[in-house]
């Protein structure tokens, strides 16, 4: 039990609080949980691509096109969605 006291001459006042500790977590490497999936767009249409993943500590997320990293940029957005590791393109 943690409490937290105040005292001046005026008086005193304290507050209690429980505090419970959960175990770290596993670390486990990353597993791709939903695959990215074939699709077809029009040229010059946008398109999303999505990838869900588990791991812990948080992956680098990379997207490779050809084997070459894209770099995000105004054609290009990437994000993440840490707590469920969704990362789409």
């Amino acid at each position: 039990k943690w409490q937290c006291e105040v005292i001046n001459d005026l008086g005193t006042q304290s507050l209690q609080a429980e505090l419970a500790v959960s175990p770290e977590s596993e670390l486990r490497k990353p597993k791709f949980t939903v695959p990215l999936e074939a699709t077809s767009v029009m040229q010059r249409e946008p398109v999303t691509l999505k990838a869900v993943c588990t791991a812990d500590p948080l992956p680098h997320v990379a997207w490779l096109l050809n084997g070459k990293e894209l770099t995000p940029d105004a054609t290009i957005i990437t994000n993440a969605d840490t707590k469920e590791l969704e990362h789409g393109l």
